[in-house]
């Protein structure tokens, strides 16, 4: 920006007139702030569990062998190369034999691991449970599919 300011004193008694010029220059600096977000990391990946021959995405029941499953469950992380839960399991104690036992339903933690394709799809092949009456080997998840 340039101003310009001109000064003239007034004349009196017949003496000269000065003028005088005088010239500033103003810059002004414009700042941009420019802020970078970290990109968004790409979702997990969407694995399955097999169950009675279909693949099945996040599942609240998953079954163990002819008649048990484990029921109600809620993960806490999923899609990773582990996976964590808890759930239920119905304990039959068969006492004085399976079909008049006593069922308790016993809190537990459900670890998935071990992702492979199947299908086309990526799915867990091992299963752990951990609770009163599991001692957390991984072993594979009892299924009839055919990967």
């Amino acid at each position: 920006m340039l101003a310009v300011l001109a000064l003239a004193p007034a004349s009196a008694c017949g003496r000269e007139t000065e003028t005088r010029t005088e010239t500033r220059t103003v810059t002004t600096t414009q700042i941009e702030t420019v802020t970078q977000q970290a990109p968004t990391p790409p979702p997990p990946p969407r694995v399955f569990v097999p169950q009675h021959g279909s693949l099945i995405y996040k599942p609240d029941l998953i079954g163990q062998g002819v008649s048990n499953a484990i029921e109600d469950i809620r993960w806490t992380s999923y899609g990773g190369a582990t996976a964590v839960g808890k759930g239920i399991f119905p304990s039959n104690d068969c006492t004085p034999s399976c079909a008049d036992g006593t069922i308790t339903r016993l809190p537990i933690t459900v670890r998935l691991r071990d992702r492979i394709l199947c299908r086309g799809a990526l799915m867990y092949a091992r299963i752990a449970l951990e609770g009163r009456g599991f001692d957390n080997t991984y072993d594979a998840i009892s299924d009839d599919s055919d990967c």
